[in-house]
């Protein structure tokens, strides 16, 4: 199985974190809004924890070249959401 492909996943991670919290910012004041509003931000908050997770997988699958990291994230994402 290929590996090197956890460098890109690093590098866009954050990017994503930063575009995510910029829209939680915005989401932010429209607190007690519609129910529309509150879906918008529970899964704006969701996709921050899973950018985060991903940039740390990232950064166990390229050093140790294993995508085991990889895979317990995703579980764990995956049970965070269900």
């Amino acid at each position: 199985m290929e590996v090197g492909r956890g460098r890109p996943m690093v590098a866009i991670a954050p990017l994503e974190l930063l575009t995510n919290s910029y829209g939680l910012y915005g989401i932010a004041k429209h607190r007690q809004g519609e129910v529309p509003m509150g879906a918008r931000r529970i899964f704006s908050q969701n996709d921050a924890v899973t950018n985060v997770s991903g940039t740390i997988a990232g950064g166990r699958v390229v050093p140790f070249q294993s995508p085991y990291f990889d895979w317990m994230v995703g579980v764990g994402i995956a049970g965070f959401v269900l």
